[in-house]
């Protein structure tokens, strides 16, 4: 592994603000820039590049691919695509998981064995996707979490109350989203509490909810009127890079895997304190919540936790979709070589066909090979859980269904070919040969 050597997947906005930041700052040796679109990866590495004589040190930056995450020390992943107008959070993360979960492959097949930062959205979950898919220790892979958002709070608190926002230690809590917290109790200007200074200077305490409020919509506003966020997620992400690199021991809101019933939850990465050193998360800090913190909490890991379960639903549902859509072709080519055109016919009675057994049990899936057949929507739901531990399984077995749909057409059109060259050369009917020989 290279001490100092970082790769950056997705060269977009975000990824590059995030290089460009650590172009300015320095502390990185080795600098690979991987992105689906080669060229404009060649772009940006020779428009930093250029940067370079008068940036504070030497650094090496080239635009790379895959292979070069084998002895990398992190590899920062930003790709993925932004949520679009009347696009639901769960269509983003449908489409983000599959680019994240292959992403996530072509990383671990280099051999690579360091530490994986996640920023793509909704990023609790894509940091999830990460750790499953990658079978690394959960902690060497973190996710940006709330470090943005704790930096926008640190920065309005800073500004309400005219003090340096290197002073103001606070921290918003939860998702990377609208259900995110901030724990007041634990919030601090140098060594005391910001609920007391409001108290003592006569402020209102729901100015501190209006300025939680303005840290949620932030991200709203700015893309309102620049159409994206990509310098402060930038800054952010240099910042846990560099906690990493010179292993600070840093405490920062990173996206961490909660599993031991910290916090009263398990199987949820989430926004919490953490402590970030060159191990990648060496403690989870557990602070004690108020009732109505520990709800806040809990409603966002619920919310993670059901984005979760209905994007894998979803995603298994259109790998089921498609391999069952190729055993209905299959079995229409079958029947229409055969004479038999009845395969649409909307009805829920079993049949029996050349090839298989067909039966309707659900709308839009018409018909379902035996193996599919279930007697109740729930029953299907069930199926769908467990097929998420079964793509490879399932993969294998769209391929062989497809091959055999090809090789039943070829056989049944070479059935046909005989049954015409024996009646036309012989002037025989196969009908009649075949009765004679049953007498």
């Amino acid at each position: 592994m290279k001490k100092g050597k970082i790769v950056l997947v997705g060269t977009g906005f975000v990824g590059m603000s995030m290089a460009y930041s650590m172009l300015n700052r320095g502390g990185i040796e080795e600098l690979i820039l991987i992105d689906i679109d080669k060229e404009k990866t060649i772009g940006e590495e020779m428009d930093l590049s250029h940067g370079l004589p008068f940036a504070p040190q030497k650094m090496i930056i080239k635009a790379g691919d895959y292979e070069d995450c084998h002895d990398a020390e992190i590899v920062v992943i930003t790709a993925g695509v932004a949520q679009k107008p009347g696009q639901t959070r769960l269509e983003l993360a449908e489409v983000n998981t599959k680019i994240i979960k292959n992403i996530t492959q072509n990383i671990m097949k280099s051999g690579f064995d360091g530490i994986i930062i996640v920023a793509s959205n909704p990023v609790d979950l894509m940091t999830y996707v990460v750790y499953k898919v990658s079978g690394l220790p959960n902690a060497r892979v973190i996710g940006s979490g709330t470090v943005l958002d704790t930096a926008r709070l640190r920065y309005m608190l800073a500004d309400y109350l005219k003090v340096s926002s290197k002073n103001v230690h606070a921290y918003i809590m939860g998702e990377h989203g609208d259900s995110s917290f901030v724990p007041w109790q634990h919030c601090y200007m140098g060594c005391k509490k910001i609920v007391d200074i409001m108290k003592d200077n006569k402020y209102s305490l729901k100015d501190l909810e209006k300025i939680h409020k303005s840290v949620v919509n932030a991200a709203y506003e700015i893309i309102e009127k620049k159409k994206a966020t990509y310098y402060g997620i930038g800054m952010s992400l240099n910042r846990l890079v560099r906690a990493i690199l010179d292993d600070e021991n840093s405490v920062l809101t990173v996206s961490t895997y909660l599993q031991n019933g910290e916090y009263g939850q398990n199987d949820v990465f989430i926004g919490v304190p953490t402590i970030i050193n060159e191990n990648g998360v060496r403690e989870l800090l557990e602070l004690e919540l108020t009732s109505e913190e520990q709800e806040k909490l809990n409603n966002s890991c619920n919310l993670i936790k059901k984005m979760r379960e209905e994007c894998i639903e979803y995603q298994t549902v259109s790998h089921i979709r498609a391999h069952v859509g190729i055993m209905c072709i299959r079995v229409q080519v079958f029947d229409f070589l055969a004479g038999e055109r009845r395969i649409g016919s909307q009805t829920a009675a079993v049949r029996k066909s050349p090839g298989c057994r067909m039966n309707l049990v659900w709308i839009g899936l018409e018909n379902l090979v035996d193996r599919y057949r279930f007697s109740s929507d729930a029953e299907l739901r069930n199926a769908f859980l467990v097929y998420r531990h079964r793509d490879l399984q399932l993969l294998i077995d769209f391929f062989t269904e497809l091959a055999l749909t090809f090789l039943d057409f070829f056989l049944l059109i070479f059935r046909q070919l005989i049954r015409f060259l024996i009646e036309e050369f012989l002037q025989v009917k196969v009908g009649d040969v075949v009765q004679r020989i049953r007498v």
